[in-house]
């Protein structure tokens, strides 16, 4: 009689141990649906006004004033 009741002890813990998580069987189970969108784009910066007009800046009052000029 020992022998059964250890027998049921250890199915129950075999089926403790294979039990899962409800989201994780759900998330498993799901199906993998295959479509052609990819996530991300081209890496733009949002700097205002352009990322190409380098050569000028909105520095008050010009650009060209910390220049040393040596005599």
């Amino acid at each position: 009689m020992a022998d059964i009741d250890r027998e049921t002890e250890q199915m129950e813990q075999d089926d403790q141990a294979e039990a899962k998580p409800f989201f994780a069987r759900f998330l498993e189970d799901q199906k993998r649906v295959r479509t052609g969108v990819k996530a991300g784009r081209g890496i733009t910066t949002l700097k205002h006004p352009s990322d190409s007009d380098e050569s000028q800046t909105m520095k008050y009052p010009s650009d060209g004033d910390e220049e040393i000029y040596a005599k």
